[in-house]
């Protein structure tokens, strides 16, 4: 009995030394990052750090006092080294706070970055026990300090709302594809060897404006912070940009339209004045390489549903012919994006559409040939695509109110 007791005496002293918080390291102590951006290029990199200050970060998510709405949420600092880790080693000569990459939102890449390749980079960054592959990663045409330090009224946490409008803009517009650190190092190492990200631009007269907490303040700025491309990648190095129309053609080529709004000229309008639009509410494109005599062809068959929302067509739209005007109208569109985005793809020399994966998944042997003149290969490639749309709703109009007027001009 004695045994046991004392036993349980040395067991509950031995717990009683272990506890504690010995390791543990205090909120205080950290300095969270909200966004990230690299600078530069191999042997002399910039990391730049948007963190949040601890005062603004709880009114950000459940809202502040009048008093503090003029305060900026965050602050900006870098440090420079030969390697990227370096980098984020010598912020410590600085900041009397370490460094937590757990809350990171974005990952900005700037333009001499991504041109000088982003392998050092990505292979920092999934080294890193501390960073999520799931955090978005974006392109910037000048320097990606210049866009961390910019403030986005009315949001306290500027990383956090550039993510959420690319994973906004994803759902309601599609332009852009939004992607994620983990999906850019997938594309670019898979026998395709391409990815894209969105490219984020600062616009307006004064830019700097957007720098000073002052702006949370004002009921308009002068300049705004806005998603203006998609980059792509060929290998780890950009080699080059699409415009809005090239993107969306892409993202239909990759069925990655979760809904976007298409205007489209009337069927009886002989210019471009009168315009219609149509919301897209589901897309379904496949694509499939189809081997010929002399060189693979790509098939592209698209089937999408959309709402019209707007028109000043006269034709009748209680009767299936007056529809179907408006759908062949609508085809038109989506092909022209397709193809504009097919013909950037080629100039560029980039598998875009993921044809090398696809080759490589059903015939090896054949990939195997292929890939030493991937380049050569693709280039040729004619794109066939075949586009069937649905409009599945008109709203409570069922002509148009232009009709309605002119009816009434009678």
């Amino acid at each position: 009995m004695k045994r046991n007791l004392r036993r349980i005496i040395i067991v509950i002293v031995v717990l009683l030394a272990t506890t504690g918080c010995g390791r543990a390291t205090e909120l205080n102590e950290l300095s969270i990052a909200t966004g990230t951006g690299i600078d530069g290029k191999k042997g002399d990199y910039s990391v730049t750090y948007q963190v949040s200050v601890a005062s603004t970060s709880s009114s950000a998510s459940g809202g502040g006092s009048v008093g503090a709405s003029s305060q900026a949420g965050v602050r900006v600092f870098s440090s420079r080294g030969k390697t990227v880790q370096e980098a984020i080693s010598m912020s410590a000569v600085e900041e009397p706070r370490k460094i937590y990459f757990a809350h990171n939102n974005i990952l900005i890449i700037s333009k001499e970055t991504a041109e000088d390749g982003i392998t050092p980079l990505l292979d920092s960054y999934f080294r890193n026990p501390n960073s999520r592959e799931t955090v978005h990663v974006l392109a910037s045409q000048g320097q990606a300090r210049d866009i961390l330090t910019k403030n986005i009224p009315p949001e306290k946490l500027p990383g956090r709302a550039i993510s959420e409008v690319v994973e906004k803009e994803k759902f309601l517009v599609s332009f852009y594809p939004a992607t994620t650190v983990f999906e850019l190092a997938l594309g670019i190492t898979s026998e395709s060897r391409t990815g894209v990200i969105p490219e984020i631009s600062v616009s307006g007269e004064d830019p700097k404006e957007l720098e000073s907490s002052e702006v949370m303040s004002k009921t308009a700025q002068s300049a705004k912070l806005r998603l203006t491309g998609l980059v792509i990648f060929k290998g780890d190095r950009s080699v080059g940009k699409m415009n809005l129309e090239e993107s969306l053609g892409m993202s239909w080529l990759t069925n990655r339209v979760k809904g976007t709004t298409l205007s489209f000229p009337d069927p009886d309008s002989l210019g471009e004045e009168n315009q219609s639009a149509v919301r897209i509410c589901n897309a379904k494109v496949k694509v499939t390489p189809v081997k010929g005599l002399l060189h693979y062809t790509i098939k592209v068959k698209a089937e999408v549903s959309g709402e019209l929302i707007e028109t000043t067509s006269e034709e009748d739209l209680t009767d299936t012919s007056g529809i179907d005007k408006l759908k062949q109208q609508i085809e038109q569109v989506i092909l022209r994006q397709m193809e504009m985005a097919w013909a950037s793809a080629k100039a560029m020399k980039v598998d875009i559409l993921g044809i090398g994966n696809k080759i490589h998944v059903r015939n090896p042997k054949e990939w195997h040939k292929l890939k030493p003149n991937w380049d050569e290969e693709l280039a040729r490639m004619d794109m066939k695509a075949d586009v069937k749309v649905k409009v599945v709703r008109t709203r409570l109009f069922l002509n148009s109110f232009r009709q309605m007027m002119n009816k009434t001009l009678e």
